[in-house]
């Protein structure tokens, strides 16, 4: 096994294409994007989409000095709840640290696991109408960029989840990525990407079309996967949609079904040059939104 992470690696993180342009943080093991500030001429840095892959060990302070001779002005971290560096030693480091949302997983050292009456049921219903199985993203990026384009217009998707015109085409050749396809006759209506990394593997993304969604198939690609994926211990089914934590949004409903367990991500958020801060952060109000010049108006 590598033993870096697929959401670490440059691969990855050059996937996302301009604006972004990945540094290498080697005393956090991981990428991070650079990203333009407007027409400031200034950037600041994010974690690659969905999470940042910081090492346990990482030498936090390090790290941010790193960032600060780089010359970002700020920068904001939503963490692998499952390898990230404790909360005591997140909450000495940065200036912004705390729990940003619940994460929905499958511990196998939990025992069997024990899907939901309900969606048993809308399992039973997706399996008479269509049929799953693991497939090569590579082989189906066509289906799978129509259907994740779908999605982008059903949800008004914007910011880094739009993806750049080669990113999925760079998911596809990591040798991490494992795809399940459901398909009505020979057509695919679904697709649920997902990411391993040694005993963890994550649930990266999922779309359906209109035939999908009348399916339920994504209720037996999350099955098929599950089994699937049976030699990893941890699955991360990962959060809510968007910024807000919503335990009670349809997604969280259909994550919790699936789950025994749960774990917190941490969002954490440091100011690496005070005057840029100041200044680009002037006549904004007053909110925990971090950092506060990139707040929607």
């Amino acid at each position: 096994m590598n033993c870096l992470h697929p959401y670490a690696g440059e691969s990855y993180a050059a996937a996302f294409g301009a604006p972004y342009r990945p540094l290498w943080i080697p005393e956090w093991a991981t990428n991070v994007l650079l990203r333009p500030i407007g027409d400031t001429g200034r950037e600041d840095a994010m974690s690659c989409y969905p999470r940042a892959a910081v090492a346990p060990d990482a030498r936090l302070a390090d790290g941010l000095k790193r960032l600060r001779d780089a010359g970002a002005v700020s920068v904001v971290l939503a963490l692998d709840p499952l390898l990230a560096p404790p909360p005591a030693r997140l909450a000495e480091s940065f200036r912004l640290a705390r729990p940003f949302k619940t994460h929905f997983l499958i511990d196998r050292r939990q025992g069997a696991v024990l899907v939901s009456r309900h969606h048993r049921y809308e399992i039973r219903r997706a399996a008479r109408g269509c049929t799953a199985r693991k497939v090569a993203l590579a082989d189906h990026l066509k289906a799978w960029t129509s259907l994740y384009g779908e999605l982008v217009e059903r949800h008004a998707i914007t910011g880094i989840q739009r993806f750049s015109e080669g990113y999925f085409a760079a998911l596809a050749a990591l040798p991490a990525v494992t795809a399940y396809a459901a398909f009505l006759e020979e057509r695919i209506v679904a697709m649920s990407l997902w990411l391993r990394h040694g005993e963890h593997a994550y649930s990266h993304l999922s779309a359906a079309d209109d035939a999908g969604y009348r399916l339920s198939a994504t209720y037996l690609l999350y099955a098929e996967a599950i089994a699937d994926l049976g030699d990893c211990r941890w699955l991360d089914l990962g959060g809510t949609a968007g910024s807000e934590d919503d335990e009670e949004s349809g997604l969280a409903r259909f994550k919790r079904g699936f789950a025994n367990a749960t774990a917190d991500a941490w969002l954490c958020g440091q100011v690496l040059d005070e005057g840029a801060y100041a200044e680009l952060s002037r006549g904004q109000p007053a909110t925990a939104f971090f950092p506060a010049y990139r707040q929607p108006s």
